[in-house]
């Protein structure tokens, strides 16, 4: 029996499935730089305000940015989240979130600074797989590293 054939038809299955295409970046994002878009990526928080940031009980914090409808989603630790963002140029970001509220002590107060830093952050910069959300006047209200999943 040939193999390829079922493994062809195993692909194209999968790719129905799950809608096989390739990931959409937003306009300045990366696209043909060889930079991480900044959408349809799973952003894991690794530090606030300088310092570092570590999951509670197996809860990582996250972001993802959709393509579509320029929705935003994530965890933050206990609460999960969701809103729009606005992407108006490259360096350029804004969000309006809401977020479940769940009480969580061992993660409250870095899930408090998370919420506004999306609040407030107004300009963002990739550094390789690295997101770092700011404005002016602060070096890095946010830093994440891109999580790919093979």
């Amino acid at each position: 029996m040939n193999k390829i054939p079922t493994i062809l038809l195993g692909l194209i299955s999968l790719c129905g499935i799950g809608g096989c295409k390739a990931p959409q970046t937003a306009s300045g994002t990366g696209a043909g730089t060889g930079q991480t878009p900044i959408t349809e990526v799973y952003w894991r928080l690794t530090e606030l305000h300088g310092k570092a940031v570590e999951s509670v009980g197996g809860q990582e914090a996250h972001l993802v940015l959709r393509t579509e409808k320029k929705r935003i989603e994530g965890h933050g630790g206990c609460n999960d989240f969701f809103g729009t963002y606005e992407h108006p140029r490259p360096g350029r970001i804004s969000f309006v979130v809401a977020y479940t509220m769940n009480g969580c002590p061992q993660t409250m107060a870095t899930e408090t600074f998370f919420f506004k830093a999306l609040e407030t952050a107004d300009r963002y910069e990739i550094r390789g797989d690295t997101l770092i959300l700011s404005r002016p006047g602060t070096e890095s209200l946010a830093r994440f590293e891109a999580v790919y999943v093979h």
